[in-house]
């Protein structure tokens, strides 16, 4: 039985990322196989054929982001929920000597420059003072075709007095969907919480999705 893509991080002992299931299964009778083919074929002229035409906003990419302070430090957890169109054109794009596989090296390099790209979108700032991000921390796939990004810059001076950043989400502007914010839980026990809220400056599309987001971040409790 054709057991079709697997979009999941791999388990099978050649390797780890996406790929075919390796397992040893029997193949298909040679009707179903033509069938199977043409129907992968169908699928992805489908699917690139959408994604050359319009890219946006066909894909709603929902995200939730989590905010906390250490060690004079401002960490940013971002998680991307991918539709699983827009999963099939990450595999095309992270299958780089297109051999229906994605290995682990491909894997870890797709990861790194999609959160280069993704970095690039998020402008975080104090008080109208700039922050520099380092390169990620993390980058990780999760379950149900979601990936999660850590990004990390230093917060500079920001005093002894109750502060107020903004993240200005410029990622959010290519891809529609529903934002949340996740104020508790995965972060670390030794982490300054920051609360996180819609800014007044974002802006919303007619269906309510946030079009144009501005984050407002403060601390939990004064530093």
């Amino acid at each position: 039985m054709n057991r079709g893509w697997d979009l999941q991080p791999r388990t099978d002992t050649d390797g780890h990322g996406w790929g075919r299931n390796s397992s040893r299964t029997p193949k298909p009778a040679a009707l179903g196989a033509r069938f199977t083919r043409r129907w992968l074929l169908f699928v992805w002229l489908a699917v690139l054929s959408a994604a050359h035409a319009h890219e946006s906003p066909v894909d709603h990419v929902d995200r939730t982001l989590t905010l906390w302070a250490r060690d004079g430090r401002l960490f940013v957890a971002c998680r991307l929920q991918l539709t699983l169109r827009m999963a099939l054109l990450q595999f095309h794009e992270a299958d780089a000597d297109r051999d229906g596989a994605v290995s682990a090296p491909e894997l870890a390099k797709f990861l790194e420059a999609s959160a280069v790209r993704l970095r690039g979108l998020l402008r975080a700032e104090i008080g109208g003072r700039p922050l520099a991000w380092d390169a990620a921390v993390r980058t990780s796939l999760e379950p149900g075709l979601a990936q999660r990004f850590i990004f990390s810059a230093p917060l500079g001076d920001v005093g002894k007095e109750r502060w107020e950043g903004r993240l200005s989400d410029g990622f959010s502007v290519h891809y529609p969907g529903h934002y949340r914010f996740l104020n508790t839980g995965e972060i670390p026990a030794d982490a300054q919480r920051l609360l996180a809220e819609f800014a007044p400056e974002t802006e919303r599309l007619p269906g309510g999705h946030p079009a144009r987001v501005v984050v407002k971040f403060t601390p939990a409790t004064a530093p």
